[in-house]
């Protein structure tokens, strides 16, 4: 049998195995890692793991206990998370300088002395653009971007948290609008930022294409708030789902420094939920600008239609009695013209001939009135449209009009807000 005295106890083992470590490595180096189960005590010292994934199938081949003593926490963690806009937390990819400790009771740590925040910055990046590039070879990056806006979008699809302050200066930006317009909004909630944004975003843009009849575009809001709450957006199947959707996704999460893949794939993209509300206002201004545009034309073209016409008719108003004095005149020349060469025959052929003369005259004046009730009548047709495109008609179907110092304000651009306002309803003026 083995003799026990050539043995080693267990605190010998690990005296040898810290000597070793020591020895081999003298001086610090660095490696790249994932961090995970990150904590931080009271006493300010950061506890987490080092771990390895399989790039293949993510399970997990090497791991190591990690720490950060406070003195060197205290300044590491903010320069880091400055440098990077990224918290120190679990999950990200890190590249730190390190010490090895063994301790016999404890056993092995990794002190952390250093981190370099470019290579955290630099997986970011990479992971961003494996996204995008994934997405163009599938032939779906710019999808959502050739889809088509309806010029007044009404119907708006919201997903968001329904606590986000984002999504109130959003609602009461839309619905309190100075210009009036309405707006048929529905809230499809979604967590907004954590780990379950992914599956949570993907079932509410699952429950709006249900019903995608009913919307005109989706808007995906969220307020401002830490750099590293952006990195949920970057998914690929939250990105593959929003640039193939079926209706313009507008994007406005409360950036305006960093951007998502999302930002890069939907319909429109704007830093914020109220840059989101203008937008889909100035949608409905321009459509509305174009409409009344397209009124005053119709308005003007169908005045010039009417004068040209009514001078038309008073041309021929002139020319009939004139014609009909030309013409009984003729008849009369051609009547006495008549007498002469017919003195001779009988009483009876004269009498046929002046009653053939008295029907003409009839069929001649009972055309000239014809002609005329015909004008008549498509004057007052021509004086319908004009009444129908008049102002006031269109103000009885509940639009109104702005003025400034008389002037009519047709665009955004004409309003001046120092100057006295006048909104024109159909019951009357309000001066503002």
């Amino acid at each position: 049998m083995f003799a026990p005295e050539n043995s080693l106890t267990l605190s010998q083992l690990n005296t040898l195995i810290r000597k070793a470590l020591n020895e081999c490595f003298v001086q610090s180096i660095w490696i790249r890692a994932e961090i995970s189960d990150v904590k931080t005590y009271q006493s300010g010292h950061c506890y987490f793991e080092f771990i390895e994934k399989d790039a293949g199938n993510e399970s997990i081949l090497a791991k190591a206990p990690g720490r950060i003593w406070a003195n060197v926490f205290r300044n590491l963690k903010p320069y880091f998370e400055s440098e990077t806009g990224q918290l120190f937390t679990s999950g990200i990819k890190v590249l730190v300088r390190v010490t090895i400790d063994f301790h016999p009771l404890y056993g092995m740590s990794l002190n952390v002395q250093e981190i370099d925040p470019s290579f955290t910055l630099g997986d970011m990046v990479l992971k961003r653009r494996e996204i995008l590039l994934r997405l163009e070879k599938n032939g779906i990056l710019a999808e959502n971007k050739r889809k088509h806006l309806t010029p007044n979008p009404q119907r708006i699809a919201i997903v968001s948290s329904p606590s986000a302050a984002g999504y109130e200066d959003f609602y009461n930006q839309l619905h309190h609008n100075v210009g009036q317009y309405s707006f048929m909004t529905r809230l499809f909630p979604s967590l907004m930022q954590g780990k379950e944004v992914e599956r949570s975003m993907l079932a509410a843009l699952g429950k709006i294409r249900q019903h995608i009849s009913h919307f005109d575009a989706v808007v995906i809001i969220r307020g401002g708030g830490a750099t590293s709450d952006l990195n949920c957006f970057d998914s690929y199947p939250l990105a593959e789902a929003v640039a193939t959707f079926p209706i313009p996704v507008i994007v406005g999460i409360g950036h305006d420094r960093d951007t998502s893949v999302l930002d890069d794939v939907a319909y429109k993209s704007v830093k914020t939920p109220t840059a989101v509300a203008e937008f889909l206002l100035n949608q409905l201004e321009m459509a509305e600008s174009e409409l009344l545009r397209q009124i005053d034309w119709v308005k003007e073209f169908s005045l010039q239609w009417i004068n040209k016409e009514n001078q038309r008719l008073n041309q021929l108003t002139w020319k009939i009695p004139q014609h009909v004095t030309e013409r009984l005149h003729a008849e009369k020349i051609n009547q006495q013209r008549i007498n002469n060469a017919v003195r001779s025959f009988s009483v009876n052929t004269i009498a046929k001939q002046n009653a053939r003369l008295d029907v003409l005259t009839s069929q001649l004046r009972s055309g000239i009135t014809s002609l005329i009730s015909k004008k008549n009548q498509e004057l007052i047709l021509k004086e319908k449209i004009v009444e129908l495109s008049s102002p006031d008609h269109i103000m009885e179907k509940g639009y109104v009009f702005v003025t400034q110092n008389n002037h009519l304000v047709k665009l955004k651009s004409d309003y001046t807000p120092d100057n006295t306002t006048t909104i024109h309803f159909r019951d009357g003026d309000i001066e503002l």
